[in-house]
């Protein structure tokens, strides 16, 4: 019997959104990763799927693709600053085609650099009319790609547990139905699983066994958890002589959006190459189709950890900032609409639990280190300003984070 092997690409950047331009190198990020991973990917996948150009390959990936990065991808802000980045950068590639006109092998390359840019110019301008996250739309519907939920702001959920409706909040806001629930950074625990079923979720991706065994576990609410085998992107290096665990069941192997392009400049091939000649006695499918094909699943036991993902400096005014939001929700009517403090005052919060800066804050010392600590710090104490009615702090925090554009206060005290 073919076994299953299920492929899991979550795409998530901070959001870097920047109207003052005084971060441009946290843009840049963004651009260098749409540039040489996003569009690039997405520009495979279709051309397997299509059939343009040749037979259409079957096979059917996830995609977790982060709210955030969706939020920033949509705001013209951004993609007037995309455009204009590309012109730049293919400005440069011109003269670095000028000035290695006598050196041909960096001249190929200078030329293949630039061919990439002015294809992603004309992609993102001319093909996909700046919608990106609309191409992996016409994707999902083409039956190539599932794609799955996730925390609205990239939060490690396990660390709101004590202030359920956040947890809950972070769940909804970044629902849309869909059967699987991307965990970011794979935090899981009792309390989670059991909201996330609550909401509807069927499956997510859990860390792996401590006793490597592959088979899916039934957590609280009836969720399954799919333990993640050995990330593929981590054989990219080994491509392609890699090979995948022998068993039988499920493999499920997440793989970071970026290192298809940008991390590694190998990884979009591997994935192509993956696609085009799956390991023999495998079936491509997702978890979904799984679950479908096996609806009674071994039991396992699962080894869920709650521990703190962020450090003890920053996590109690967090926690503190989290119960203080939801007190002031829980005084208001459900009948009062659109309140901008209490609103503004929830996208500050949900933007502070971001487990971005906990992750980039451990690289202390470099620039993102340093910027992390301060964005994490920005937002709790804008937040606490709102949170005292400070109306410049709120005029500020609207023009800077226009996340959400409907986000509803009450999400706060709704029930599932």
């Amino acid at each position: 019997m073919a076994r299953s092997l299920s492929i899991v690409l979550h795409a998530h950047i901070p959001y870097v959104r920047d109207p003052e331009g005084e971060h441009p190198d946290e843009q840049e990020w963004l651009f260098r990763v749409l540039s040489e991973s996003y569009i690039p990917v997405l520009k495979m996948l279709d051309g397997l799927t299509s059939g343009k150009d040749q037979l259409p390959i079957s096979f059917c990936i996830c995609v977790a693709w982060s709210p955030l990065l969706a939020e920033m991808l949509a705001d013209e802000l951004v993609q007037d600053r995309y455009v204009r980045w590309l012109g730049v950068e293919i400005d440069r590639a011109d003269e670095k085609c000028s000035r290695t006109k006598h050196d041909p092998p960096r001249n190929i390359e200078a030329h293949g650099e630039r061919d990439q840019l002015v294809d992603c110019l004309k992609t993102f301008t001319h093909d996909w009319e700046r919608d990106v996250t609309g191409q992996l739309d016409v994707l999902e519907e083409r039956g190539c790609v599932e794609r799955l939920d996730t925390a609205a702001t990239h939060a490690w959920l396990p660390g709101l547990a004590n202030v359920p409706e956040l947890l809950n909040t972070q769940i909804q806001l970044g629902s849309d139905g869909r059967d699987g629930f991307w965990l970011p950074e794979l935090g899981c625990s009792p309390e989670v699983a059991g909201a996330l079923a609550a909401n509807g979720a069927r499956w997510t991706v859990i860390e792996p066994s401590r006793n490597d065994d592959s088979s899916p576990i039934v957590l609280e609410g009836g969720l399954v958890g799919f333990p993640a085998s050995e990330r593929l992107d981590r054989r990219i290096s080994h491509f392609p002589n890699t090979t995948v665990e022998e068993g039988e069941g499920i493999h499920v192997c997440p793989v970071d959006f970026e290192s298809l392009g940008h991390w590694r400049r190998d990884g979009l091939i591997f994935l192509e190459a993956l696609l085009r000649q799956r390991p023999d006695g495998f079936r491509l499918e997702s978890p979904t189709e799984y679950l479908n094909r096996n609806p009674i699943l071994p039991l396992g036991t699962a080894s869920l950890d709650g521990r703190a993902f962020l450090d003890g400096e920053v996590h109690p005014h967090l926690d503190q900032l989290a119960r203080d939001t939801v007190a002031k929700a829980l005084g208001k009517s459900p009948e009062t609409n659109g309140d901008r403090p209490l609103v503004q005052l929830l996208r500050e919060l949900l933007l502070a639990q971001s487990s971005d800066w906990a992750f980039l804050a451990a690289a202390d010392g470099n620039g993102l280190g340093k910027y992390a600590k301060h964005r994490v710090r920005a937002h709790i104490a804008r937040a606490r300003a709102i949170l005292d009615g400070d109306a410049s702090a709120l005029e500020r925090s609207e023009a800077e984070y226009p996340i959400f554009s409907n986000l509803d206060w009450r999400v706060l005290v709704s029930r599932v």
